[in-house]
Formats: C-alpha cells, sequence, structure tokens
C-alpha cells in the first residue's frame, strides 16, 4: 500500500523523452514544472544551437542522478521498513502470547524500545495486513487493573480517531471498522466505553471552537458599520437598512450529550437498532420502532432525554443504512483460498467468537468471510430434488447393513435437515426429523422388550452374536457432538453401526430437536414418542423422569396410589406380553432383522428347555449410551423453560393433546398421558411470566375431560376411566394454585379448575384423600391471604372437608387448618405476638375465619367417621379464632357478627358435651378453661337471651361426675364466669327471675355435694373459694342496677348458706348482710 506513497520521480532525461514524444506544448510545460526538481529549464529552446543543448543536458543528467542517488536511499529504508512492518505483522497474527509479537516488533526497530502505549496504539492503528479480530480481542482485554498497560493502549488507540464534523452514526461505522468486536459482552464493554470518552472529548473540543467562533463573527460584525441600502444591491428591500447579519457557522452542530456516559449508553443502543432492523430471522412486525428506539433511550443524558431530531435522524441513517463492514485488502490477504469474497460483510462479521454471544443474529467474522451465501436459486434447486434425496437416503439407511454406507446415509440426512433449516423449509425438516425419530422409537422399543424377555424360547439368537456398538459411534458420543471428531477411523472402528442404525439416529434426531426447538412443529408427537420410550428403559435424566409429589412433614413423599400401582401393573402386562411375542417371532428373525444376527445352534438344557440368556455386560452397554444421548440432548431444557412463548404454547399442546387417547383401549394410554401432564406441569410452573397463556389452555382440556361423554347426559366423564391420569389431573390443579395464586388474572381460572374437584365421586376422593389434603394444606397456608372474596373461601372451605372425610387425608387437613391460625391470628392474650397491638384486625379475612371455624367444629364433633383425635387442638384453634374474631369486632365497632349464632351454640355445645364432660381429668379442664375463654371474647348483648338460658341449663342439668373431681374442680371456674357475666344483664327483667332462680338453686345444690368431699380435698377449697368470690363481687356497689339489686342479694345469700352448712362461711356472710343494707339506703 505505502509504495505508492515513495514512487521514484522522472527523471530528467526521462522528462525529455517524454517531451520529446508529446505532441501537446501544454502538456510539457506541465511535466517540466511537475518534475523540475533541480530547477533545470526545459522548455523549448528554438534559438539554442546544437552544442548548447548539448551542454545543457549534460549539466541536467549531472544534477538529477544526484536526487536519483538521494531517492533510492530513501527507497530503500522505506522497503525495509516496510518489510519489518509485514514481519511484524505476521508475528502479531501468529502469536499467542503478547509479549512476544511486542519483543519482536522492538528488536524490528517497529515499536519503541521499550515499548509505549502510543507506540503500539500507532502500530495497532496504522499498519496493515493485522488481522482484526486480534486487534478487537487484545484492545478488549480487561480489567483494567489486571491489564493496566493495555488499557492504556486502547485509550491511545482511540486518540487516533477524529470524530469532528461527524455524525454518531459516521462516529461509530468508523469506529468499528478498524477491528472486529470481540463475543464476550465485558469486551465490548470495554471498547464502547473508550470510544464513548474519545467521542465526547471530541465533542467538548468542537463545541469550545464552535463558541469562539461565534463570538468572533459577532464581534466582527458588531465592529462593521451597518451596510447602506444603496451600497449593496442585493440587500431585500423588506430587510430593515443597518440590521446585523447573524454570525454563519462553519461548522456542523456539535453532539448533544451531556456527558460520555450518555454516548456509550446510546453506543450499545445503536449496535441492538442496527441488528434488530437489518436482522433477516426476524419477522417484520416485531422489529423495533422509532417510538421504541425513542423510549428505550429515555433520560440517558444525564437524567435528562436526548433530542427527539437527534434520536430520529440517528434512527433513519441505520435503518436506511446498515451498518456493514467494508471487506479491505487485509482481509483478502488474510483469507485463506482466495475465494469469492462479498465485498459486503455484514455486521455480523464483527464479532469473533459467535458461540459467546446470545443474539442468534451474530456470527464469527472468519466464517462470513469465507463462506458464500446461498440465494433463492439454490434454494429452489434443492427444493426440486430434496424428496427424491431424503427418500434415497432414507432407504440406504434403514435397508443396507453396510456399516460405512450407513454412517454416510446419516450424515446425508443430518446435512439435508441442516440444509433445510438454512432456507427455512420448515416441512421438509420436520420430515426429515419424523423419519429420524421413527427409526430412534422402534429401535428403542425393541431394546426395551429385549431387556424384559426373561427367556427367548426357540430362538436363533446367541449371546455371542450380540452386536458391539462401534467405536466410531462411541467416540463421537463422548465428544458430545453429532459431527465426528477428527480422528482417523478405520473399517474395524465402524463395525455395528448398522445393527445400531437407531441409536445413531436417535443420537442425530434429539440434537437437532435441541438445537432447533423452533422449527419443530409436526415432529413434536413423535419427539413425545420417543421420550415415552426412553422412560420405558430408564435412561432419562432423573431431573425428568421423576414426578414431582407431595410429602408428609418429615419430608417423605406419599406412598403411590393404588390407582398408580394398578396403572404401573397394566403397564408391566403389556411389556410383557410384547416380549413374549417377540420370543416366538424370533424363530422369523426378529431379532436378526432388528440387530443383523447370525444364526447359532441352540443349547438345551437338562430339562430339554431352550434357554438363552440375554448378556448383562452388552445390554448395560447399551442402556449407558442411551443415557448418554438422553443427557447429551438435554431434555429437561427442550421441554421446560422457555422465553419464548409461542414455542412453549405449542409444545404444550403438544403435550396437553396426549390427555386425550386416540384408542380408548390402549394398555400404554394412561401411563404415557400421566408422563406427559407432569412435563406440563413442568412447563406451566418453570414459565410463570407466561402463566397467563398457558393455564388456560390446562383448564380448557381439565373442563373438556370432565365434562360428560354425552353432553346432557349422566354419563360418566372420559377421565373416571383412567383413574391415576385423573389423580394426577387434581395433583396438577393443586401444585398450579400453589405457585401462581399470586397472579391476579389467574386466580378466576384457578377458582374453576377447584370447583371441577367438587364433583369428582367420593369414592375417588378418598382414595387419594391423601394427596388431596395435602395439597389443599399446602394451599390454604400458602394462599390464605390471596383469597378476598367468599367464593374463594366456600370453595377451598368444602375441598378441604372432602378431603377430611378419608382418614389419610385428615390430619394433612387439619396441620393446614392450625398453621394457618397460629400464622395469622395474634394470641388473644398478647403473649405469642409482642407487636400484636400494632394489628387492628388479624390477616385472616371474616369469612376465612368462619370457614376455619365450621371445619374445627367438625373435628371437635368427630364429623368426619366419628374420629374424635382432633378434639382438644381443635377446641383449643376454634378458642383462638373465636377471641380474635371477637376482638376485631370490637376494634371495628362494627355491627356486623363473624360467626354466625348456629355455629356459636354449635361450638359452645360441642366443647361441654363432647370435652367438658369426659373422663379424663386433664381433657375435661382445658374444656371448661376453652369455654372460659369463649365467654370473655362474647359480647353478652350479642347472643340472645333465650341462648344463654340453653346453656345455663346445660351447665345445671348435666354437671361433670362427681368422681372426676378435676373435671368438677374445673368447672367452677366456669361457673364463676357465668354467674359473673349473666346476671347483671338477665336480672334486669323480673320474667327472667324464675329461670334464673332455678340455676342459682341447682348450683347451689352441687356446692353441697362438693363441700361434702372434705375440707382437705382440692375441690372443697375450690368451692369455698368460688362461691365467696361470687358473693364479694355481687355485694359490690354498681354491680347492677335497679331490681336487680334485690335479687342479686338473694343469689349470694343463697350461696352462702351452704358454707355456712358446714361452718365454712366466717365473716363474709356478715359483711353482706351490712352490704346489702348499706345499698338499700
Amino acid at each position: 500500500n505505502d509504495c505508492s506513497f515513495y514512487s521514484p520521480p522522472v527523471s530528467g532525461n526521462q522528462s525529455f523523452s517524454n517531451s520529446q514524444e508529446s505532441t501537446n506544448p501544454s502538456d510539457l510545460v506541465s511535466d517540466s514544472l511537475e518534475y523540475d526538481f533541480c530547477s533545470v529549464s526545459l522548455t523549448n529552446d528554438a534559438h539554442a544551437t546544437t552544442s548548447e543543448r548539448i551542454n545543457r543536458l549534460h549539466r541536467a543528467d549531472s544534477e538529477i542522478s544526484e536526487i536519483e542517488i538521494e531517492w533510492l536511499s530513501k527507497a530503500r529504508h522505506h522497503k525495509l521498513r516496510k518489510r519489518r512492518l509485514d514481519k511484524a505483522a505476521s508475528l502479531f497474527n501468529d502469536s499467542s502470547r503478547d509479549k512476544e509479537w511486542i519483543q519482536a516488533a522492538e528488536r524490528l526497530s517497529v515499536l519503541s524500545n521499550p515499548a509505549t502505549p502510543s507506540s503500539v496504539a500507532s502500530f495497532l492503528f496504522n499498519t496493515p495486513k493485522l488481522d482484526k479480530v486480534k486487534i478487537g480481542l487484545y484492545l478488549s482485554k480487561g480489567p483494567k487493573e489486571k491489564y493496566p498497560f493495555i488499557s492504556e493502549v486502547l485509550t491511545e488507540f482511540c486518540k487516533l480517531f477524529s470524530f469532528e464534523g461527524l455524525s454518531f452514526s459516521e462516529a461509530l461505522r468508523m469506529f468499528l471498522s478498524t477491528f472486529r468486536l470481540p463475543g464476550e459482552a465485558q469486551c465490548i464493554d470495554r471498547l464502547m466505553e473508550s470510544f464513548a470518552s474519545r467521542l465526547f472529548e471530541v465533542q467538548l473540543v468542537q463545541l469550545l471552537g464552535h463558541r469562539l467562533e461565534q463570538t468572533q463573527s459577532v464581534e466582527k460584525a458588531m465592529l462593521e458599520p451597518p451596510r447602506d441600502n444603496t451600497d449593496c444591491d442585493s440587500v431585500n428591500a423588506n430587510e430593515r437598512v443597518g440590521a446585523l447579519d447573524p454570525p454563519a457557522l462553519t461548522h456542523q452542530p456539535v453532539l448533544p450529550f451531556k456527558n460520555a456516559d450518555a454516548a456509550y449508553i446510546l453506543s450499545f443502543s445503536t449496535i441492538m437498532l442496527n441488528t434488530d432492523l437489518h436482522n433477516p430471522n426476524m419477522k417484520e412486525e416485531r422489529r423495533m420502532t422509532l417510538e421504541q428506539f425513542i423510549r428505550n433511550n429515555r433520560g440517558i443524558n444525564d437524567g435528562a432525554d436526548l433530542p427527539v431530531e437527534f434520536l430520529t435522524s440517528l434512527y433513519q441513517e441505520i435503518k436506511n443504512d446498515e451498518i456493514k463492514m467494508k471487506a479491505d485488502l487485509d482481509d483478502v490477504i488474510l483469507q485463506k483460498g482466495m475465494g469469492n469474497v462479498d465485498s459486503d460483510v455484514q455486521f455480523d462479521g464483527f464479532l469473533s467468537k459467535a458461540s459467546d454471544v446470545a443474539a442468534p443474529f451474530f456470527t464469527a467474522a472468519n466464517s462470513t468471510r469465507e463462506i458464500t451465501m446461498a440465494g433463492i436459486h439454490e434454494r429452489d434447486m434443492f427444493l426440486s430434488i430434496s424428496s427424491a434425496a431424503v427418500q434415497a437416503m432414507a432407504g440406504v439407511f434403514v435397508e443396507s447393513w453396510d456399516d460405512a454406507l450407513v454412517i454416510k446415509a446419516l450424515d446425508g440426512l443430518y446435512n439435508a435437515s441442516r440444509i433445510c433449516l438454512y432456507f427455512k423449509l420448515y416441512d421438509q425438516f420436520n420430515e426429515i426429523l419424523s423419519l429420524l425419530l421413527g427409526y430412534a422409537h422402534d429401535y428403542v422399543t425393541s431394546v426395551t422388550a429385549l431387556l424384559l424377555s426373561e427367556s427367548l424360547n426357540d430362538s436363533d439368537f446367541s449371546t455371542e452374536d450380540f452386536p458391539p456398538i462401534s467405536n466410531y459411534f462411541l467416540a463421537k458420543l463422548e465428544s458430545g457432538q453429532f459431527k465426528n471428531p477428527v480422528v482417523h477411523f478405520g473399517p474395524e472402528d465402524v463395525v455395528g453401526s448398522a445393527a445400531h442404525r437407531g441409536l445413531m439416529s436417535l443420537d442425530c434426531a434429539l440434537m437437532l430437536c435441541k438445537s432447533n426447538l423452533s422449527a419443530i412443529n409436526e415432529s413434536w408427537q413423535d419427539l413425545l414418542d420417543v421420550i415415552f420410550a426412553l422412560r420405558e428403559v430408564d435412561v432419562l435424566p432423573s431431573r425428568i423422569a421423576e414426578f414431582d409429589d407431595f410429602a408428609d412433614s418429615q419430608g417423605n413423599p406419599l406412598p403411590p396410589s393404588k390407582f398408580a400401582i394398578s396403572s404401573q401393573h397394566k403397564v408391566r402386562e403389556y411389556n410383557q406380553s410384547i416380549s413374549s411375542t417377540s420370543n416366538s417371532a424370533s424363530n422369523d428373525g426378529f431379532w436378526r432383522s432388528l440387530f443383523g444376527f447370525g444364526s447359532k445352534s441352540v443349547i438345551r438344557d437338562a430339562n430339554n428347555t431352550d434357554k438363552i440368556d440375554v448378556d448383562v455386560t452388552k445390554t448395560s452397554d447399551l442402556l449407558e449410551c442411551l443415557k448418554k444421548i438422553a443427557n447429551h440432548a438435554q431434555l429437561d431444557q427442550i421441554i421446560m423453560k422457555h422465553p419464548n412463548n409461542n414455542i412453549a404454547k405449542r409444545i404444550l399442546s403438544k403435550l396437553i393433546d396426549c390427555l386425550l387417547p386416540a384408542e380408548i383401549d390402549d394398555p400404554r394410554f394412561e401411563h404415557n398421558s400421566v408422563f406427559a401432564l407432569e412435563l406440563a406441569a413442568r412447563l406451566l410452573i418453570s414459565n410463570n411470566s407466561n402463566s397467563t397463556d398457558l393455564f388456560p389452555m390446562f383448564l380448557s382440556k381439565f373442563e373438556e375431560l370432565f365434562a360428560p361423554k354425552t353432553p346432557g347426559s349422566e354419563d360418566s366423564s372420559l377421565v373416571l376411566k383412567f383413574p391415576y391420569l385423573l389423580e394426577r389431573i387434581v395433583v396438577t390443579i393443586m401444585r398450579a394454585c400453589i405457585h401462581l395464586y399470586d397472579i391476579v388474572e389467574l386466580r378466576i381460572h384457578l377458582q374453576k379448575s377447584l370447583k371441577l374437584i367438587e364433583d369428582l365421586p367420593s369414592s375417588f376422593t378418598r382414595t387419594i384423600g391423601d394427596r388431596l389434603g395435602c395439597g389443599l394444606a399446602i394451599v390454604l397456608r400458602g394462599c390464605f391471604y390471596l383469597f378476598e372474596t367468599s367464593d374463594e373461601w366456600s370453595t377451598i372451605k368444602t375441598l378441604l372437608d372432602i378431603a377430611a372425610q378419608d382418614k389419610s387425608g385428615r390430619g394433612f387437613v387439619f396441620d393446614g387448618i392450625a398453621s394457618v391460625i397460629d400464622y395469622a391470628l395474634p394470641s388473644p392474650d398478647g403473649e405469642e405476638d409482642e407487636g400484636a397491638e400494632n394489628k387492628i384486625e388479624p390477616m385472616l379475612s371474616h369469612d376465612g375465619a368462619e370457614a376455619m371455624t365450621t371445619l374445627l367444629l367438625n373435628f371437635l364433633h368427630g364429623s368426619y367417621e366419628n374420629d374424635l383425635t382432633y378434639k382438644i387442638p381443635s377446641m383449643m384453634c376454634m378458642k383462638k379464632v373465636y377471641g380474635c374474631l371477637q376482638g376485631a369486632r370490637t376494634l371495628s365497632n362494627t355491627s356486623h357478627d363473624h360467626l354466625q349464632l348456629i355455629d356459636w351454640e354449635k361450638m359452645v355445645t360441642t366443647i361441654y358435651n363432647d370435652v367438658c364432660l369426659s373422663d379424663d381429668g386433664l381433657i375435661a379442664k382445658n374444656g371448661f378453661e376453652s369455654l372460659k375463654r369463649v365467654l370473655l371474647s362474647t359480647n353478652v348483648e350479642s347472643i340472645p337471651e333465650e341462648n344463654w338460658f340453653i346453656l345455663l341449663d346445660m351447665v345445671s342439668g348435666r354437671p361433670p361426675c362427681i368422681a372426676v373431681q378435676q373435671a368438677r374442680t374445673s368447672s367452677l371456674g366456669f361457673i364463676e364466669r357465668l354467674f359473673l357475666m349473666l346476671m347483671p344483664y338477665l336480672s334486669k327483667k323480673k320474667e327472667n327471675w324464675v329461670k334464673l332462680e332455678e340455676f342459682t338453686i341447682t348450683m347451689a345444690s352441687l356446692a353441697r355435694q362438693n363441700l361434702r368431699a372434705g375440707r382437705a380435698t382440692e375441690l372443697f377449697e375450690t368451692t369455698v373459694h368460688t362461691v365467696t368470690n361470687i358473693a364479694n363481687v355481687m355485694s359490690m356497689t354498681g354491680y347492677v342496677d335497679g331490681e336487680g339489686v334485690n335479687f342479686c342479694a338473694w343469689v349470694s345469700e343463697t350461696l352462702l348458706d351452704e358454707l355456712e352448712r358446714v361452718g365454712a362461711c366466717g365473716g363474709v356472710h356478715a359483711m353482706m348482710v351490712a352490704a346489702h343494707a348499706q345499698n338499700l339506703s
């Protein structure tokens, strides 16, 4: 390149010779002026003599020869420097270590010694033939602390750019043309940061110069006298005479950045815009619009917005002129093979490591220079021959027993599928993929039959003939790539390829699926069939093969239900029948047709029975290969999380389609459909950002399955014929609620799915009671604060009641209720929650509390199969619920009854009859404590008087047995609470006195029985203390008003008479009489 700058000058003789040949006098003059280095006149002199002309020529030759000598010296110097630069460039391109080429460049005097950042930057900026990929990799090394020298080189490199007068896109294009962007994001970040800093620096200089020029122009205009209209004809008559002209701008407007960060962010944004607008794989409607580009760059200019006009201009520049990399001479020299070079290398070429970049639009620089891209004509040519070519290769692959030929045929099918993907021939791609998956499915199912065979009776199969897996395929499998490793294989290394062609087809098909998931359409069902088959031989990775199920409180998974066991039994019987069929067909060469066995004589044992065992070692090798293939394919990634919503919906659609049987009597349907449902559930849960689109697909399918076979009839639904599938649907619904109920848009759909469970037969729900109870308990504990309507609580209450009907689910239901109560409700005493005073109302809603109370009453009353196991804990939970509800009612000052009256009656009656009257003194004590808590939490006026008298009649009519003194003693505290709470309220009305008298007399009789127990007993002391306390409180001034004062005095005297009978009254009676007299006065 640089030789052109140092071309030798034309000597005088050469100029003279040229002048003789020229016929144009003006040419002679221009030539002589251009090359007259010695000031020798070479113009024609018509008057000069011959001798003068000869002497003149001799002098010119002598003087010009000295100039040529000087030029030759300079030329040698430049040629030597060029050689050194070429050698340094070659070392730079080939060296693996930076230190090597820098030291070599120092020795060649290409760089200063020692090398400085500025000299290295100048070398990278100006030297031709440097590999631009390596330039980008070198300059982008970091971090700065680890590579301080390279960081300074990058700074100096950027200083070599003069961006003055360029637009932002022009500056970015200039910067990116000097190297290739590396693939690592951190490397790109360092380069863009340096670019932005340099661009902002140039902007500041340009801005200062622009302002200086404006100032000078204004000053000059102000110093000049006003223009006279008569002296300047060009002045418009409409203009004001003497007006000053605005100063003319000689520079383009400067860039609008307030700091370097704005330029840095916009650099990335522009690169992404270029990719988005010109990516051939992106649909037009998905491309970024101008409004989106402006919105994406809001606030990046030191908190302010960049001018809309500036961003609009930038958008249009990128849209109309894609940022491309022009192929220069250096690229051609560095290119191997010197093939056709595309002059317009796409922006893809800026990246040197495409594998490190997530966006599919970027490709490696070398690949874009070396590959000539096929076009529409090549596509049509391939399309015209593809069908016949694929059929031919498939025929060879299936029919041939030549190992090498089978490998070549499979490579042909693989390459054909890649070509289809390149040309976006997705229908043809799916046809090839379906062929490969079909071969793989047949192979795996045959292996399943082989492994399940207990014996191969009357078979011509011998374990010695079991074909080995080829070394060629094993090496490829270890490499983890479909294309064969770069290793030389001999004929003996491919032996076994034809026998295990299905194994190779499986590996090829799964690799295509893994890499091209978005291109799969019609082949999805074939892929699922292969996955189902791999599951049968237990080679799937555990992360996809194992089911997610509920576990007990110790973390132990729940045992399989009888439905699951029955389904597994059916599949086992079917596989054994298939195995028997295969064995019977072995005489016709079944195993030979599959693996290409030779015939062998059958050895008979002592019992004259044909018996050949499968070679365990060889079959284990086969299973190990299948496991490696499944692992390399990363099937869980294929099925699980997909940020692309369309792909996720496509996969989910195919999975849930498996829930409807193609044949009603297919014994494998339930087994496979359950697995498909499990995969679909994982897809849903792992893509919760797209769940609003995915779960309605589940619900639609579930409603179809739950509906009667004939609309309007009473026929059972289709899903009831497959109870194990129905069980997993129920589990899936509960799992969806656990993970997705916080998404508001989905709650109505989740509620509909839960209501489907309500209508299931009780015989079914009892069988899965443990899973139903466990799942619902988790739903309740995790989502109770999200239930906002009474309908939601009604649904969950109904389902919990259904789950509690069976003993296996009852414990889970109660644990879930107790957990919610402990977490959501503060202790009535304030002991469990120090911050309870800051809570206005409990987290559990009123509807939720009523639902919990109803269920707890069922536990307390033994409504579930007369099971009273949870009597005491349910009573404690109910006490807490009721107490907190009444507290909330008081705080909110509302008339709303948080607990229905019928529930209050049922609760009190159940506690007294089932707990307080227990023969176990401890249980009875807990019962009376709970009743005392209920009384304390109840507003007396909120309960009708007749209900209070029902309670009094129950207490007086059925007291605890005197033999259970602990229960009798505990009852006294409750009786005391009844007297002190109810007497002021009920005694106000005279019509109530008769009933109150009866209750008082009964309680006095009860006290008399207690006192007969003897002074040394706890019952005696507690009775004396209780009666005394009641009498003292009732005698207090202000305890009761009106006519109730006399009645309460009578009650006190009646009870104290019992104490006087045994001499335990002391001075209490006299004090009571005096207090009563004082009240009357």
